[in-house]
């Protein structure tokens, strides 16, 4: 009958064998590659400068509009020719909302990118994504205050000569009305489709086009703002490029 040996214990001053494999470590992440963009850049400004024209035509037609609807409230008579032009204004829209929508689709490449190329410096400690710095105009509610801080963000991750510090960088002027302007032209707009949208009196249809042309001038004034703050983060980045950019 097999008896079972019992183990041998380490003899006294011994020490158990210890494993000295290191522990496997988990691979970094490489970072970003940097993009000057140039191209999307220029392109962008492109297409601001499409869209400020395609604005000041359509304000040209709202002001002819609200024109021809304070006529009718007053009580001046209008030919039916005019009433029938301005069925042709639609197309004035629909040649301003496709320039935005270029623009927009220009900004979205451009911001995506440009959170990369932050990225890049090994400043790791935002709070945004990439995609979610566009995606929060989106949003209901937080794209009053989300967007922007995902672009001040952006400004201090690119400015910032030390990455360690990119915190403290402060923010310049144009940041603070760009975003209001855009907030109040916002809010004109959303006021001249739901006044137009149940318009049945031509006070209403006065009012829709006094508010739509309070949207687009105010448009044109913040359009120059959001160029303005899309130049200087691409010049900080291109300055504060990464040193294997540099090459």
């Amino acid at each position: 009958m097999a008896v079972a040996t019992p183990a041998r214990s380490p003899a006294r001053g011994s020490s158990p064998a210890v494993s000295t494999r290191a522990p496997a470590r988990t691979p970094r992440r490489p970072l970003p590659t940097f993009d000057p963009q140039h191209r999307v850049v220029r392109v962008l400004g492109v297409f601001a400068v499409v869209y400020a024209a395609a604005l000041v035509v359509e304000m040209l037609t709202s002001w002819h509009e609200r024109s021809v609807y304070l006529d009718i409230v007053n009580g001046i008579e209008v030919p039916i020719a005019v009433l029938d032009g301005l069925d042709d204004d639609v197309f004035v829209v629909l040649a301003s909302l496709m320039a935005y929508l270029a623009l927009a689709a220009s900004f979205a490449v451009w911001v995506i990118r440009a959170g990369r190329n932050v990225r890049s410096r090994g400043i790791k400690d935002t709070r945004e994504f990439d995609e979610a710095r566009f995606l929060w105009f989106f949003v209901p509610v937080v794209h009053l205050y989300r967007p922007y801080r995902a672009i001040r963000e952006l400004w201090r991750g690119s400015a910032a000569s030390d990455p360690r510090r990119w915190h403290d960088v402060a923010v310049p002027w144009m940041f603070v009305p760009w975003w209001l302007i855009w907030l109040a032209s916002n809010t004109f707009g959303n006021g001249a489709l739901v006044t137009n949208y149940g318009a049945t009196t031509t006070e209403e249809l006065l009012l829709g086009s006094e508010l739509d042309l309070g949207r687009i001038i105010l448009r044109l004034l913040c359009l120059p703002l959001f160029v303005t703050v899309v130049w200087a983060i691409a010049r900080a980045q291109r300055r504060n490029r990464p040193a294997t950019a540099r090459r």
